[in-house]
């Protein structure tokens, strides 16, 4: 993390000792308001660096950040939402990075775009029935609506990696996109 005053870089467990030549002492979110001075990486848009980079630390964030299909995500509910919606936009980033979370629990090691394969599908349905809580004895969920909200992001994942794959010219991924979409809408 960097200083603002004096652009000395230091590591966020050490920055509370951090004391400014230029400068009078920081108050409040000093850490995360300094991690918003690093650059975003090559290819992510200012704004959903600065989106994702202000959610809570943890292993979600670096799900969220480090995924391609869920950085589009996040681009693509910041076009259709204001900034001033941004903890609506970080839940819904939430929770499709603790959806592969949960997939990468189950199965190893996996992107988003592993996930939205029709072979994944039955994978898939097990990691968001547990992820919302489903009791096999009495067929309820704990919490229907995040089963139900999943589905929606993951089916708004699918047509992004549809883009991304038509765009990249990889025609077997379109259709994984589109058996996988399909799947969902049955």
């Amino acid at each position: 993390v960097g200083c603002n005053r004096c652009y000395a870089y230091l590591h966020k467990s050490e920055f509370y000792r951090h004391r400014c030549k230029f400068g009078e002492r920081s108050k409040g979110r000093v850490v995360k308001n300094k991690a918003l001075l690093l650059p975003p990486p090559n290819g992510m848009m200012p704004n959903v660096w600065k989106l994702i980079n202000g959610m809570n630390d943890g292993d979600i964030k670096l799900i969220a950040r480090n995924d391609l299909i869920i950085t589009k995500f996040a681009a693509k509910l910041l076009q259709k939402h204001t900034f001033q919606q941004r903890e609506y936009m970080r839940a819904k980033i939430r929770e499709i990075a603790r959806f592969l979370q949960q997939m990468r629990r189950r199965h190893g090691q996996m992107s988003l775009q592993d996930c939205l394969r029709p072979c994944q599908f039955r994978n898939v349905i097990a990691a968001v029935k547990s992820l919302a809580g489903y009791d096999e004895e009495t067929g309820a969920y704990e919490k229907p609506s995040l089963a139900l909200k999943v589905g929606h992001s993951l089916k708004k994942c699918a047509r992004i990696m549809k883009t991304e794959s038509i765009l990249n010219m990889d025609k077997s991924a379109v259709e994984d996109a589109d058996r996988f979409f399909e799947l969902c809408e049955m």
